[in-house]
C-alpha cells in the first residue's frame, strides 16, 4: 500500500512538473537588437602653397631651380583637417635629404620660419586643438644659408614634409615633455 501511495506521489509529482513547465513557457519570451555603432575619423591632409604657385598637393611636391645660397624660398605647408573629421592635434616632420653626401652634411642649416609650433624630437607639434574644416601653417619660408659656397653648384636636395594627427577627444598631450609629448601612440 505504501508503495502504491509513493507512486501515486510521484506520479503526480510528475504531472504537476509538466504542467507548471508547459505553463511556464508560454510565460517567457525572447528578442534580440542589433546595435549598429560607427566611429568617428580623423582625417587630414597636407598641402603645399607658395606665392607664385597657390595649393598645391603635397603628393608631388613643390621642385625650386636655381637657387643660391642666402634665397628665401616661398613654400608654405599646410595641415587642412577634413570638414567630416573629429578635433585634432597635429604634427609635422621635415625631413631635408640629399643624395650628395656633402650637401647632406649641411642639410640642418637650412632655416624655417616657424611660429606657434613646438619642436621636439624631429616633430613640430602644434600645441592646440585643430577643429573640422580648418587649416594651419607651419612656416612661410625657407631660407637657405649665405655660407653656402661652390660645393652645393647644380646639386639637389628635398624637403619631406609628414603630417600625422590624432583625435582631440580623450588625449592629453604633454607640451611640456622634451622627448614625447604624444606618449608613445603610433600613427597609423
Amino acid at each position: 500500500m505504501k508503495r502504491k501511495i509513493s507512486l501515486s506521489i510521484a506520479a503526480m509529482a510528475m504531472v504537476l512538473t509538466i504542467a507548471i513547465g508547459g505553463t511556464l513557457a508560454y510565460f517567457t519570451d525572447h528578442d534580440s537588437a542589433t546595435n549598429v555603432i560607427t566611429m568617428g575619423k580623423v582625417k587630414i591632409s597636407l598641402v603645399e602653397k607658395t606665392v607664385s604657385t597657390g595649393e598645391k598637393e603635397y603628393s608631388d611636391g613643390i621642385s625650386y631651380d636655381g637657387i643660391h645660397p642666402g634665397d628665401v624660398i616661398s613654400k608654405q605647408p599646410i595641415v587642412k583637417v577634413a570638414a567630416d573629421s573629429q578635433p585634432a592635434y597635429i604634427r609635422v616632420r621635415v625631413h631635408a635629404k640629399s643624395p650628395d653626401a656633402e650637401l647632406a652634411k649641411h642639410l640642418s642649416e637650412l632655416s624655417y620660419d616657424v611660429h606657434g609650433w613646438k619642436y621636439i624630437n624631429g616633430y613640430y607639434y602644434y600645441p592646440h586643438i585643430v577643429y573640422p574644416g580648418t587649416s594651419i601653417t607651419l612656416f612661410q619660408h625657407v631660407t637657405i644659408p649665405t655660407g653656402w659656397g661652390n660645393f652645393i653648384s647644380g646639386k639637389t636636395f628635398k624637403i619631406d614634409l609628414t603630417a600625422e594627427a590624432i583625435q582631440a577627444s580623450y588625449f592629453n598631450p604633454d607640451f611640456n615633455s622634451g622627448t614625447d609629448p604624444w606618449h608613445g601612440v603610433m600613427i597609423e
